[in-house]
Order: structure tokens, then C-alpha cells, then sequence
């Protein structure tokens, strides 16, 4: 890998932030202000287990991506994950790296959520790929 390009996990996070702002959802790298309007899609955390060869890197990555509505945004939260998740089962490649989903890996888990003042709906979608 050159100087320049980025880190396999960094690559994928971009992908999904893009996707999900392309796809016109509110979008965030880490929880917004209390001030912020319900739903809203924020990125959550990449492991990344890398296996060297020869001549490059490759590896498995996993991936959380979290959507927060109230209870009454349920049906929207679950049309968003679904459209999130084939948009992301759409990533072959970016910037000349090789991705490959781990389709039967990934799910999407449904979570109510009492942690604020008004009950809450927290979605978390679960990505898995290989890159080479």
C-alpha cells in the first residue's frame, strides 16, 4: 500500500458514510447533539483482522452501523436497514481494494431503547467482508 491510500477499514467506513448519505439519510460519524431530528444513521465500529502475504494485505473486516428513530419510526428504521444493507452488499471495490460481503454473516438486530427520556428504537446493522 502506497503512503497515500487508505487502511482497508478506513476505506469501508467512508463507503458506508457515502452510501448512507447518497441514499438521504441524516447521517453521523458518532452520536449527535440531543438537538439532532429523529431517525438518523450513525457509524459505529470496524475490526480489522488482517492476514499478510508476499505481496499484500488482506483480511476480514466487520462493521457496525447504527439507526436511532422513536418507537413510532419502527417501520421506517426497518425499510432504512434494508435499504442500507443491500446498498452495502453492493461494495465490490473501492479505490482499485476488492471487497466481497459475507452475506449469510451479516444481520440487522432490532433494540428497544429506554436510555433518553422517550423510548426509543435502536437498530444495528452487522457487516462483515473480506478484502483483498
Amino acid at each position: 500500500m502506497g503512503v497515500d491510500m487508505k487502511q482497508p477499514d478506513q476505506l469501508l467506513h467512508d463507503e458506508l458514510f457515502r452510501i448512507s448519505e447518497g441514499l438521504g439519510f441524516a447521517t453521523y460519524p458518532y452520536l449527535p447533539s440531543d438537538s439532532a431530528s429523529y431517525p438518523f444513521v450513525v457509524m459505529g465500529e470496524i475490526q480489522t483482522l488482517p492476514r499478510a502475504t508476499k505481496s499484500r494485505l488482506i483480511g476480514r473486516l466487520s462493521s457496525t452501523v447504527h439507526l436511532w428513530g422513536r418507537v413510532d419510526d419502527r417501520k421506517q428504521l426497518s425499510d432504512m436497514a434494508g435499504q442500507l444493507l443491500s446498498s452495502y452488499f453492493a461494495i465490490k471495490n473501492i479505490d482499485g481494494m476488492h471487497f466481497s460481503a459475507e452475506v449469510n454473516e451479516s444481520s440487522i438486530d432490532s433494540n428497544r431503547d429506554n436510555s433518553t427520556d422517550e423510548e426509543l428504537y435502536h437498530f444495528i446493522i452487522y457487516l462483515f467482508y473480506k478484502f483483498y
